[in-house]
């Protein structure tokens, strides 16, 4: 199946490989005028074979944009300011999040711009994510003038 090919891909990838690969996603999406408009942005926090979102995240914090990160309630997926106070521990599937003493929520129809994880996307800008649904089900509860970024 596609997804299992391109994950056993991903995982095999070098921590260089990937890391340049970041780098270059990074400054691709900080030239977007919709990120340079955006106030609010959700970032996910990145596994090892993900695009790497660390250094974006510190960025946006310095150029004064407010950082969420998602993190999972149950079946759905909500929004939590992010700080460089903000203690990380190991959530579901094996997921970081903010330590739940520190969530604060910020309602999803708030973000500017979402930045969404994926296996892959087709020509069309469709995702392949992990099979659980949680981005679809989230994607329909924000700004419908959001951004969102793959």
């Amino acid at each position: 199946m596609l997804r299992e090919k391109v994950l056993q891909d991903m995982k095999t990838q070098g921590d260089h490989e990937g890391g340049a690969k970041s780098r270059i996603i990074k400054n691709k999406l900080f030239a977007l005028p919709a990120f340079r408009r955006a106030q609010v942005i959700m970032f996910y926090l990145a596994k090892k074979e993900e695009v790497q979102t660390q250094e974006m995240i510190d960025e946006s914090l310095q150029m004064g944009k407010t950082v969420t990160v998602p993190v999972i309630e149950g079946e759905e997926l909500s929004m939590v300011l992010y700080t460089k106070q903000i203690q990380l521990e190991q959530g579901p599937y094996d997921i970081m999040q903010p330590v739940r003493e520190q969530w604060i929520r910020v309602p999803a129809d708030r973000v500017d711009l979402v930045t969404v994880p994926a296996i892959a996307f087709d020509r069309s800008g469709n995702r392949l994510g992990r099979g659980k649904g949680y981005y679809d089900r989230f994607l329909k509860r924000v700004n419908p003038h959001a951004c969102t970024v793959g």
